[in-house]
């Protein structure tokens, strides 16, 4: 994708609610893997140079670890 490419990310777990054309995309990069929220793991996070997440993302990520 363009914009992975103008921001010089190589390697990338992105995290969106499920959004199928992003999944799409996004499993056909070497280097970069898509999961949903309940789905992120420490083991995916180091895995990756880098975290892509929607703001939506993060506000399930940050909610689930408050509980």
């Amino acid at each position: 994708m363009k914009i992975f490419s103008k921001l010089n990310i190589g390697s990338a777990l992105v995290v969106d609610d499920k959004n199928t054309n992003l999944e799409l995309a996004v499993r056909n990069i070497r280097g970069f893997k898509f999961t949903v929220p309940a789905g992120i793991n420490v083991y995916d996070i180091l895995k990756h140079d880098n975290l892509v997440m929607t703001k939506s993302s993060m506000e399930k990520v940050e909610e689930a670890l408050l509980k």
